[in-house]
């Protein structure tokens, strides 16, 4: 086994031993995650490689994924219906005894509101953005995401590791470790295309964190030297 799925094994069996039990089910997980952070922020990029954030709303989650709601008439959603894929960050009780931090980025693809809305796990789904004056609200189904949810209780913090919708992934981000080669000169172009923020550049060459490496190859497409390699 590699250095890379070494740790990454190693934490998630530390998860599961925080928490006292196994790794939950798929349906359990995602329903986990629609609970712990409501409100949140959704992002894209345009065609210049540019972002555009909005106000979104976790709505619920079923089987088929992660539902998100957001202003139809904003220039993150036109993004989200062309691009298909999104960034998701949120945090509730960040200065509370309990709260969480959410973190994850992914595929999308547009939904029927009336049916999101018809199960969605918030009797108010969509309050916060009518509160922001909101009149047309577009959902959107995460199907395909990978990323972390934070937990703290008690002054501790538990991180979970997200990836879910694995079956209709083009190449299996479990299955993969990005790792940084003697090729790295320290130019720092990966640090900025790190979500996470999970690359040591202190030292050259660049040392990235496995433990909170989301596997979403970003860094490998910024690395002008093709100094980092995946890792089977």
């Amino acid at each position: 086994m590699q250095p890379g799925r070494m740790q990454e094994a190693a934490f998630r069996a530390k998860a599961r031993r925080a928490e006292g039990r196994e790794p939950m089910e798929y349906l359990d997980d995602l329903a986990r995650i629609a609970s712990a952070v409501r409100v949140a922020a959704a992002a894209a990029v345009d065609d210049a490689g540019m972002p555009a954030s909005c106000l979104a709303e976790v709505a619920g989650a079923d089987g088929d994924g992660l539902y998100v709601l957001v202003d139809r008439e904003s220039e993150c959603c036109k993004l989200l219906a062309a691009r298909k894929c999104m960034a998701l960050t949120g945090a509730d009780g960040a200065f509370a005894d309990e709260g969480a931090a959410l973190s994850l980025r992914g595929r999308v693809e547009e939904a029927a509101l009336e049916a999101v809305l018809a199960f969605a796990d918030a009797p108010d789904a969509g309050a916060a953005l009518r509160a922001a004056g909101c009149t047309d609200i577009a959902a959107f189904r995460l199907y395909q995401a990978a990323g972390e949810l934070v937990e703290h209780r008690g002054g501790q913090a538990l991180r979970m590791p997200v990836r879910f919708g694995e079956e209709r992934m083009n190449a299996g981000v479990k299955a993969r470790s990005y790792i940084v080669t003697d090729e790295c000169d320290g130019c720092r172009a990966c640090v900025s295309k790190c979500a996470e923020g999970c690359i040591d550049v202190s030292m050259v060459p660049a040392v990235i964190d496995q433990e909170r490496c989301t596997r979403c190859g970003n860094c490998a497409t910024a690395c002008f030297q093709e100094a980092i390699i995946v890792v089977k």
